[in-house]
């Protein structure tokens, strides 16, 4: 069983940030920039109060507007994802590496199946709960809470082996159910961890966040390779700042003769 170190992955993460900050920084304004522009482009409809139609508009503009928004983000997010971790097995960050899910289209639909299988045992699950629920008078809605963390948490890797292994939907879920088996306490203080990073970058007045998201995403990608029995390499390193030629001594003047 591969195991890892929920601080060091942290660790990682920000040792890594520290050492390529504009690389990673301009990762996340890649992720995020798709969906300011799509919010732009769809403009909001007037709204009349005494007209009920209007609500229909409302309704059906913002769902085509997240939509639309959702599927250029999750699209955004498996091209950085991909580049994020060509840059953790090399060291060297390259934007064009963006674009190679959108090159190998075996990715992008293993990662749409994969997540309707998961909505799908996700439904299913939910009307199960009800289920129990009405039968053992609430008690079965109390159980779903725990069991929904523990499930979440053994699949949470499988978009990882789809982008960087192109492993099928089912396999991907497969591989992440057994590398994160023993691993729960872990990954749960490594998802508080987490938090707390994002929370601090919140507090810094959102701007933040650019040094935030992106430690947590090296991070997450290190934890990836610990329990993919992969070796996760070193960050970047900085580039070299020559020394400072020290100030030369002067000898103390003569004391004057008497």
């Amino acid at each position: 069983m591969n195991t890892f170190s929920p601080t060091e992955a942290i660790k990682f993460g920000w040792k890594t940030f520290k050492s390529n900050p504009g690389f990673l920084i301009g990762l996340i304004v890649i992720l995020i920039l798709p969906s300011i522009i799509v919010s732009f482009l769809i403009p909001s409809p007037k709204i009349d109060q005494s007209n009920l139609a209007d609500l229909g508009s409302i309704f059906a503009a913002s769902l085509i507007g997240g939509f639309i928004s959702g599927l250029i983000s999750i699209l955004a997010s498996l091209g950085v994802i991909k580049a994020l971790l060509m840059f953790v097995d090399t060291g060297k960050g390259d934007f064009a590496n963006i674009l190679v899910p959108f090159k190998q289209t075996k990715i992008l639909i293993n990662y749409f199946l994969a997540m309707l299988l998961i909505y799908g045992l996700s439904f299913f699950g939910i009307f199960l709960s009800v289920f129990i629920g009405v039968l053992t008078l609430g008690i079965g809605f109390l159980i779903l809470i725990p069991v929904a963390i523990y499930l979440s948490i053994r699949i949470s890797l499988f978009s990882f082996y789809i982008i960087d292994k192109a492993a099928g939907p089912v396999e991907a879920l497969k591989l992440s159910w057994n590398d994160t088996k023993g691993n729960i306490i872990n990954l749960l203080i490594f998802g508080f961890l987490s938090w707390c990073v994002m929370i601090l970058g919140v507090f810094a007045l959102l701007v933040g966040l650019l040094a935030a998201v992106p430690v947590v995403l090296v991070a997450t990608i290190y934890v990836y390779k610990m329990l993919s029995q992969q070796q996760a390499v070193q960050p970047a390193p900085v580039a070299p700042v020559a020394p400072v030629a020290p100030m030369p001594q002067t000898p103390p003047p003569a004391m004057p003769a008497t």
